[in-house]
């Protein structure tokens, strides 16, 4: 059985040129991170980078990065 988790990130870069990113957190369904999503869009922090969100779904005991450093 597949189980997939769903990582919630907000990124942005500041006029300066200067990177952001948080990790918000790790849902069990896209629905649950969305829902997080309208929450955290009305927060200070927030609010100025409103299209910063991002959600990426995960496959639990599942290898993600395949090649290079010698693994290939």
């Amino acid at each position: 059985m597949e189980i997939s988790v769903y990582l919630l990130e907000h990124n942005y870069e500041t006029d300066d040129g200067m990177d952001h990113a948080k990790t918000l957190g790790i849902f069990s369904s896209e629905e649950k991170a969305m829902l997080m999503i309208d929450k955290y869009r009305k927060l200070p922090g927030f609010k100025k980078y409103p299209d910063g969100f991002l959600i990426d779904r995960y496959v639990l005991d599942q290898a993600w990065w395949l090649s290079g450093f010698g693994i290939d």
